[in-house]
């Protein structure tokens, strides 16, 4: 299991929630073409996080999460866009693996 943080560039922005169906999509056809189990997940204005369960020895999250940014970049409004310019999300993630029930607490 692994935890994200995921964010947007602009940390004043509320893309994540005025585009939520979007975002349910983007990350869906993920889960179909990559395979990997949301076991939660909470999404904020700005940034999301989420535990997933990938397949057994398949650690490649960075592919699953590029493919989510990039749908949802891809087919978000334009006027949408034209508000939060070019880069929507913030490079990268914040990932941490979950090997135990300790590791639940931070």
């Amino acid at each position: 299991m692994h935890f994200f943080t995921v964010r947007l560039c602009d940390p004043t922005s509320d893309l994540l929630i005025r585009h939520i169906d979007l975002l349910r999509l983007s990350v869906r056809l993920s889960q179909l073409k990559h395979g990997f189990t949301i076991l939660d997940a909470v999404i904020l204005p700005d940034r999301l996080h989420m535990i997933w369960a990938l397949p057994p020895q398949d650690n490649d999250f960075s592919l699953r999460w590029q493919a989510v940014k990039s749908t949802f970049a891809r087919h978000i409004p334009k006027e949408s866009l034209a508000m939060v310019g070019n880069a929507i999300w913030k490079r990268g993630s914040w990932e941490r693996a979950i090997l135990s029930f300790d590791d639940l607490v931070f």
